[in-house]
């Protein structure tokens, strides 16, 4: 299942790129209808329930959140649990730029397929027009990349390209409010 990330903002010197709250809902609502028919069944539940149940409140606690705050200058990174999430911080001056990185699975590294598949994701067309469908194994990939002025690239967002104008728009706004541009490739 794919959880997109959405973006928010909260204030106008504030974007927040996070799981959807739905997301969060849906999972705890699945949790408790999971423990409802653990106390209308009329057998103890057996150990796959009670580990269902388990995956389905932690998948409900689970948070990824990508904060850019213009007032602090500052981008806050937030994953894993709601009780032990891990974090770290980059401040904007520490960002080099912001960059779209099509991949799509099932190619070569370095071949001519790789290189025409990837161009085609960013322009969100196939490589072959008189194609019909694409091999069931070529998948193609967005990336959103923060790159540091470090050189180290955090990855913000993977999308299908097919959904390639959500990814775009969010990373419009999220260069424009850290002041950094937006290349592709």
């Amino acid at each position: 299942m794919e959880i997109p990330l959405v973006l928010r903002s909260p204030r106008t010197d504030l974007l927040v790129y996070a799981i959807p709250s739905w997301y969060r809902v849906l999972m705890l609502f699945i949790a408790f209808c999971v423990a409802a028919s653990f106390v209308i069944a009329s057998a103890p539940p057996g150990f796959v329930a009670w580990l269902v149940l388990a995956l389905v409140a932690l998948a409900g606690l689970y948070e990824e959140r990508w904060t850019f705050d213009s007032r602090r200058g500052l981008l806050v990174h937030r994953a894993g649990l709601l009780v032990a999430a891990r974090s770290f911080e980059i401040p904007f001056a520490g960002i080099e730029r912001f960059r779209f990185v099509p991949f799509v699975r099932g190619t070569i590294p370095g071949s001519k397929d790789e290189a025409a598949e990837n161009a085609a994701a960013l322009e969100g067309s196939r490589t072959d027009d008189t194609q019909r469908r694409r091999a069931m194994y070529k998948r193609p990939y967005l990336n959103l990349i923060c790159v540091g002025s470090d050189g180290v690239e955090y990855l913000i967002n993977t999308i299908p390209a097919r959904r390639a104008a959500t990814l775009r728009t969010a990373a419009v706004r999220i260069a424009e409010l850290c002041g950094k541009p937006l290349v592709e490739g």
